[in-house]
């Protein structure tokens, strides 16, 4: 407004100069353009939104001259555009629509003559504008406040404005109208026009160059008159805090989080969210701030809570936002939380003082500083071997004498225990924390126990390895009071029936275990002792079979002493006897035929026969044969020590004027020792009646006899003839040729062999030599069973009688007096009757005949052969019939001698026989049969000269051992062979 003020004055002093140059008249004629001086005034350097003023001032030489004829157009931006038309006024205003330099320019003519063109330089400036920020802080959680102001307005002026703050392109606003502004006292302010405040908040933290835009609304159009960019540099929201109740906690712990920001504007509430364990993704979603802490220049977010899975260091993270906009980020921080285990405030502890297995264990587990709303579980490893003995179990309430609850900030668990071995544990409780959406695992817990037993396994070691067939010896120390004590038993794996059991707890407990029947392999024998309280505890111990059959033969014996019997003994090796007339030797060999010992016994003292083994007691070794006591022979059985042949007891029995004898001795199954033998009939040889009966006789022979004894050797029963209150086993020897004459024909009887039965009764086997009339004599085998008490159970006998005789036995209601005691039992003979048959040994059958058992020795054949002896095995029942056999066979070669002495039954459900077979020689022959008595295999042991096998046992290894002689008489030598299950001995 000031600068149109000047202008006017100025025209106005013009305009009186000037004044002569123009009249009312019409101009002079004649005139040139040089005659006239133009000149022109105008605004210059004023604003685009100035209103520019130009005067036109024209000088003539002709003061008289008419300036009613002057004309002008105006061209005010110099495009050669006129702007106006030809007018006679000599003034003109412009507003220009941009800034810049132009040369305004003004044609004269003088009606229609054309005079000149005038040119005057004008700057158009941009007008002046600023913009102003109403709010101090420049963060994004701040409202923006912006105003843009213009100065030298002139009045009327119409201005608008539209804003683009954040300088992307895209107008954050439309036109917006301009704000009239009054001074204090309410007059209006001419010369300065602003912008409507507008508001604005940015969504990131950065420098923005916020632009605008002015236009004038002109009667015609709108005039953009200016722009302006103004830069608003956000900075990060200071201040920000995040806090946790304890950054250093445990896993069961509930960790509480604040976060806070110090600002001044409170006219937006923040929001949080919270990344609690720093894996990026977000906790919880946006919160709002705790509206109970803000003041003018703190705001917080609400107290937040969280229990962390994990023992670890955590980052934890919150971001704060705008509420509303929650992309808009104000700012973020971090706070590392150390999250520890619970180790420290973990107690494990045993309450009971006791240390034994008889002993009930009490577990404490005990987890300190827990907070109410916390559920713990318990389960537990009592013997620490990694497999839990407990499900989980729940904490344990405590409560006061009255059954209150006792807040003590203290988690317990209580659980029993025995335990069933002695051992050092560590006994480990695991402990977890129970919580809606997972269950944490809060770690292992282990308490060093130290438990004694009452039962240790002194031997074997653990792990051995045995050869199959070996004893085990198994000792068991009790440890404690004896009385408390039950009973023991011993297991192997896989099997439900003790192989020991003892009622009687001692301090020290041995016994074995027999691998005989065992395959190779890896097992197992567990110990339970058990207390009368029912504790018990359990021992196991592992060990390994393997097959393993030593072969050898032994170097010869001394001569004229023959085997006469051979055992294994319980430690895997072997006790052979032999005799002859110097004595008895007798040899302990171990298992790989080595000796361990030998022993003689002088003639005087005994000739043995056989010998058993004392399995119950002192594993001894008990002899049977005979002695000679100066006027006849008395059976003698004679107990010596295992380890050495040393004497334990000897016993002599028999009678007056009688030869008796012991051929075989077993163990009875009440711990006494059943002898089988003979005696010999007292009654002598002599003439029936001459007359009647020429050249007829009774003879005396050999009778069977029986003897049992007590485990010491003393007398329980014997059978003999001729003495009060004695009975005597013998054939059937008298028979009546009419009722007051009788026959007197003894026989011979001999016992080979004998069987104890699991019963108690006794099988019995050997030959039997009849006689008839004639003088004729013939052998056969014969067989009975007998009970304990030495009675008659079988119907079978030994007695053989010729065809008819039956009707000159001796009836029971005969008189007899007390010479003999005669009862008939029955009579069946066992064999041919043309042919000569002699047992040696029998066992068991098998069952694959269906008989009861099977004998071994030799028969005289009369058909081709030439009466050579074969080879006999015969299979029967004890009720058979009149032969007696199921099933009979021989085994030899035509025109050869073979016999079997020894027999044994075997493991697969055959049998291994051993005898001789000659060639130019006797060999000695071992052979085996399967259960239907058909042939496997058969071996010629045989060496140079004469040898024999005797006896054949197949051994605990499954192997088989022979005890044969070579020789024969004086020059006999006794020798063991070992073989494997073939039959042969490998090369070593």
């Amino acid at each position: 407004m000031k600068k149109l003020f000047m202008f006017l004055i100025a025209a106005f002093i013009t305009s009186v100069v000037f004044y002569g140059c123009s009249s009312n008249n019409d101009p002079v004629t004649g005139l040139e353009p040089e005659d006239y001086e133009v000149a022109i005034f105008a605004d210059s350097n004023q604003t685009l939104i100035s209103t520019f003023n130009f005067e036109v001032v024209v000088e003539c030489e002709n003061p008289a001259g008419s300036t009613s004829n002057h004309l002008f157009a105006w061209d005010f931006d110099g495009d050669g555009v006129y702007d106006t038309d030809w007018v006679n006024n000599t003034q003109a205003q412009w507003k220009y629509k941009s800034i810049g330099s132009f040369n305004a320019t003004v044609s004269f003519s003088v009606g229609d003559s054309f005079i000149g063109s005038y040119s005057k330089e004008i700057i158009v400036e941009p007008i002046g504008v600023t913009v102003s920020l109403k709010n101090e802080s420049t963060t994004l959680l701040d409202v923006f406040e912006f105003q843009a102001v213009v100065d030298d307005v002139e009045q009327g002026t119409v201005l608008q404005y539209k804003w683009d703050y954040d300088g992307d392109g895209t107008w954050d606003t439309g036109w917006l109208s301009e704000t009239i502004l009054y001074d204090d006292l309410g007059n209006l302010i001419v010369d300065t026009l602003s912008s409507n405040v507008s508001t604005f908040k940015f969504t990131e933290v950065k420098t923005y160059a916020s632009h605008l835009i002015i236009r004038e609304t002109r009667s015609s159009e709108f005039v953009q008159v200016g722009t302006l960019t103004h830069n608003v540099t956000l900075t990060d929201l200071t201040g920000v805090t995040a806090s946790v109740a304890s950054s250093n906690g445990r896993i069961i712990d509930t960790f509480e989080f604040v976060a806070g920001f110090t600002r001044s504007d409170m006219s937006q509430l923040p929001v949080y969210r919270w990344d609690f364990d720093g894996d990026g993704n977000w906790d919880t979603g946006w919160l709002d701030e705790d509206l109970s802490t803000k003041d003018i220049i703190t705001s917080k977010s609400k107290l937040t809570t969280y229990k962390f899975n994990e023992v670890k260091t955590y980052n934890s993270k919150v971001q704060v936002g705008v509420k509303g906009s929650e992309s808009i980020i104000l700012g973020e921080t971090t706070r590392v939380v150390t999250v520890s285990n619970i180790n420290a405030d973990v107690s494990v502890e045993y309450l009971n003082t006791g240390t034994s297995i008889l002993d009930v264990f009490e577990f404490q587990a005990e987890v300190l500083d827990v907070s109410d709303e916390i559920e713990l579980e318990y389960k537990w490893d009592f013997d620490g071997n990694g497999v839990y003995d407990t499900d989980w179990l729940k904490e344990t309430v405590q409560t006061d004498d009255v059954g209150n609850i006792i807040e003590t900030g203290t988690s317990i668990n209580l659980v029993d225990h025995q335990f069933i071995d002695a051992d050092s544990y560590v006994t480990t409780v695991f402990v977890r924390e129970l919580r809606s959406d997972v269950n944490i695992n809060l770690g292992t817990f282990g308490l060093p126990i130290s438990v004694t037993g009452f039962m240790n396994i002194v031997s074997p070691s653990p792990n051995l390895e045995f050869n199959i067939g070996e004893t085990i010896t198994i000792e068991i120390e009790i440890i404690g009071d004896l009385t408390l004590f039950e009973k023991l038993e011993a297991y192997v794996t896989g099997e439900s029936v003790p192989f020991y059991v003892s009622n009687t707890a001692d301090v020290s407990k041995v016994f074995s275990l027999e691998t005989t029947n065992f395959g190779a392999g890896s097992y197992d024998f567990t110990i339970i002792l058990t207390t009368k309280y029912g504790t018990i505890q359990t021992k196991s111990l592992g060990f390994t079979l393997k097959e393993y059959i030593p072969t050898f033969t032994t170097a010869l014996g001394t001569a004229g002493y023959e085997l006469k019997s051979l055992i294994e003994t319980y430690d895997g090796g072997y006790l052979a006897v032999s005799s002859g007339t110097a004595g008895t030797k007798v040899i302990k060999y171990e298992k790989e035929g080595a000796v361990q010992w030998s022993t003689d016994i002088p003639a005087a003292t005994g000739i043995a026969n056989s010998v058993c083994e004392d399995t119950e007691y002192d594993k001894g070794y008990v002899l049977a044969g005979w002695r000679n006591n100066g006027a006849d022979q008395d059976t003698w059985i004679r107990k010596i020590n295992q380890t050495d042949g040393s004497l334990i007891w000897n016993k002599t029995y028999g009678y007056p004027g009688v030869d008796d004898g012991a051929t075989v001795i077993k163990k009875s199954v009440d711990d006494g020792y059943i002898i089988g033998g003979y005696t010999y009939n007292i009654w002598g040889t002599g003439l029936i009646d001459d007359m009647l009966f020429p050249g007829v006789t009774w003879e005396t022979g050999y009778d069977v006899r029986m003897l049992k004894v007590y485990s010491n050797g003393n007398e329980i029963w014997g059978y003999n003839v001729g003495y009060v209150g004695q009975k005597m086993w013998q054939d059937i020897s008298l028979h009546k040729e009419n009722d007051f004459l009788w026959v007197k024909k003894m026989g011979d009887q001999m016992i080979t062999d004998l069987i104890v039965k699991d019963d108690g009764n006794y099988l019995i086997s050997g030959w039997n030599n009849w006689r008839l009339y004639n003088g004729v004599s013939q052998n056969d085998m014969f067989y009975a069973e007998l009970n304990n008490f030495g009675e008659y159970v079988s119907t079978m006998t030994w007695s053989r009688m010729g065809s008819g005789d039956f009707g000159n036995m001796a009836g029971e209601d005969d008189p007899y007096g007390t010479v003999l005691n005669i009862s008939l039992i029955g009579a069946n003979h066992i064999g041919d009757l043309a042919e000569e048959e002699i047992s040696y040994g029998f066992v068991l059958s098998q069952g694959g005949l269906g008989g009861e058992v099977v004998m071994a020795g030799e028969t005289n054949q009369t058909d081709s052969k030439a009466r050579l002896n074969d080879a006999w095995v015969v299979e029967f029942t004890i009720s058979g019939d009149e032969d007696g056999a199921l099933w009979e066979y021989t085994f030899g070669e035509t025109g050869k001698n073979d016999k079997a002495y020894g027999i044994d039954r075997t493991k697969d459900g055959g049998y291994i026989v051993t005898g001789y077979s000659t060639g130019t020689d006797k060999n000695t022959w071992l052979f085996k049969l399967d259960s239907q008595m058909g042939t496997i295999w058969s071996k010629n042991l045989g060496v140079a000269g004469d040898d024999v096998g005797v006896k054949v046992l197949q051994a605990k290894d499954g192997g088989f051992i022979i005890g044969a002689n070579v020789g024969t008489g004086a020059s006999a030598q006794s020798k063991l062979m070992k073989v494997d299950k073939t039959g042969t001995q490998p090369v070593k």
